[in-house]
């Protein structure tokens, strides 16, 4: 299995640069356990992912892989005696949509994000910046897997489900998300894939937010468990009292 393309989404350059923010317990579960986690879409935080249009639910179509399996609903349905099978026939597609596809999710930037810190690493916070061709290259994905830049808008119309899973609504837009898609897995929460962090990470950032005394000690830290990644560690440029 291996990353494909698809006509649907917005693959970046291998060279982007991208981000992911997390706390100190999750940067050290990764590098000990060279293990990075995808958390299947029913359990990420912002209920609208994956979720089909209003103005398209009575009109959709699924594909499913290569070999589409076709789902369409007939938009001329008299809702006076289809529309509790409208509605379980909906449940059902979306339900299925959801539960079986995994994703992890980075942001695009040169540089890094104060908002981004606030948000996803407030304390004792940890940045890895990376880019694209690391992520094809340093993490062990069995399963076909697609990379998109997420698009912030509101979908009017939507015929295809990888359409659906690179949308958020604009109340994101400063995330600039790209994510990691991995459709067709029947996972309950999530799973994890192996991982060079070698060649994933690039360098390591420290938060602004953290007290003066961490950067040291985070530093010596990681040398216990990997001396090639603590020359890889840098101090915020973000200067916050």
């Amino acid at each position: 299995m291996s990353f494909k393309e698809n006509e649907h989404l917005a693959t970046p350059p291998d060279e982007s640069i991208i981000w992911r923010y997390m706390d100190l317990s999750k940067f050290l579960s990764l590098i000990t356990n060279k293990k990075i986690f995808f958390c299947n879409m029913n359990y990420l935080p912002d209920q609208n992912e994956g979720t089909i249009p209003i103005r398209n639910r009575m009109n959709f179509k699924i594909e499913q892989g290569t070999a589409s399996e076709d789902i369409v609903i007939d938009g001329n349905y008299n809702p006076r005696t289809h529309s509790v099978d409208i509605k379980y026939m909906y449940s059902k597609i979306l339900e299925k949509h959801k539960r079986t596809t995994l994703v992890s999710c980075w942001t695009k930037k040169d540089t890094e994000s104060f908002l981004l810190w606030k948000a996803y690493a407030p304390i004792n916070g940890i940045a890895i910046k990376t880019k694209i061709i690391n992520i094809k290259n340093a993490i062990d994905i069995s399963d076909d897997y697609y990379i998109t830049d997420i698009n912030y808008q509101k979908i009017d119309n939507c015929d295809n489900k990888f359409k659906i899973l690179s949308y958020k609504y604009p109340f994101y837009k400063e995330e600039n998300e790209v994510r990691i898609i991995i459709p067709n897995i029947s996972n309950k929460k999530g799973k994890n894939y192996s991982v060079d962090v070698d060649n994933l990470i690039d360098e390591i950032y420290v938060s602004p937010l953290t007290d003066y005394w961490f950067f040291e000690v985070f530093k010596k830290i990681v040398s216990k468990f990997n001396k090639k990644l603590s020359n890889k560690i840098i101090k915020s440029e973000i200067k916050e009292s």
